[in-house]
């Protein structure tokens, strides 16, 4: 058990999810993830196969009732979560993260944002595709030890809001799951590696280069990439990109980007 030094919450959708940060690594509430997934039992998690007991902590955490002992998981824990779940949620929240909130905090080491409505408009997925992107360091994840197998789904979006803290991982996921495979997996990884390197040389910030990134790829295939994410009901525009197999072409355009700069 530890007691609370950094606690942070943010809402997806109506939802709360706190955070605790403990030596760099963010912790999520156990309850409130569990909320999100629609899941009756979450503590049946932290006794399945799927939870890594060292990833399991109590944080003494302020409550309407007074402090408690709250159950928190590391970052693995809640890509196992995620991964696992059959909840129309569970993708796009996963996708969410890793697009969205993951690219601003490896800058800025935190999620910052204005609170949106529960169900945003095609408008607004626009807007909050525009505000995306600050990073530093590098997103860690277990590609290697993927055994994907997948499945069907239908998962929509809820909505943002608070800030919070984090950085994933990827872990395995069960039949019956539809994520992304390995491969696209890293290769969103190598995008946001080569575009952090662009970034770095150029000495412009993180959004600006992935702006000048994805106005290369419109201009490549002659489309309005916001309005065919938009249209498509993407969460992002990387997860537009992806879901057209277009990945390879995206990394090959930041590579050339770099090129021309360095």
């Amino acid at each position: 058990m530890k007691e609370n030094t950094l606690l942070q919450a943010f809402t997806y959708g109506e939802k709360p999810v706190r955070t605790n940060i403990v030596d760099d690594e963010p912790w999520f509430c156990l309850a409130d993830v569990g909320a999100i997934l629609e899941m009756e039992r979450p503590t049946n998690f932290t006794r399945s196969e799927w939870c890594d007991p060292r990833g399991v902590m109590k944080f003494i955490t302020p409550t309407s009732s007074g402090e408690q002992e709250i159950l928190f998981i590391n970052e693995r824990n809640l890509y196992a979560m995620v991964a696992r779940s059959s909840k129309p949620e569970a993708k796009r929240f996963m996708d969410w993260v890793y697009s969205e909130v993951l690219p601003q905090i490896r800058k800025t080491g935190s999620y910052s944002i204005s609170p949106q409505p529960a169900a945003p408009s095609n408008e607004l997925l626009v807007e909050m595709m525009k505000s995306m992107i600050s990073l530093t360091g590098s997103v860690t994840s277990l590609i290697d030890k993927l055994d994907v197998q997948r499945g069907t789904g239908d998962h929509a979006i809820a909505g943002i809001g608070n800030p919070a803290v984090y950085r994933l991982k990827v872990v395995e996921p069960v039949a019956g799951d539809e994520i992304e495979s390995p491969t696209a997996f890293g290769m969103r990884k190598k995008v946001m590696d080569l575009i952090g390197r662009y970034a770095r040389i150029t000495g412009i910030d993180y959004q600006d280069a992935y702006h000048r990134l994805y106005d290369e790829y419109s201009r490549l295939r002659g489309i309005n990439l916001e309005l065919e994410t938009v249209r498509a009901r993407m969460g992002s525009k990387i997860a537009y990109i992806d879901s057209i197999n277009d990945l390879p072409i995206l990394r090959n355009l930041a590579e050339r980007m770099i090129r021309q700069v360095a």
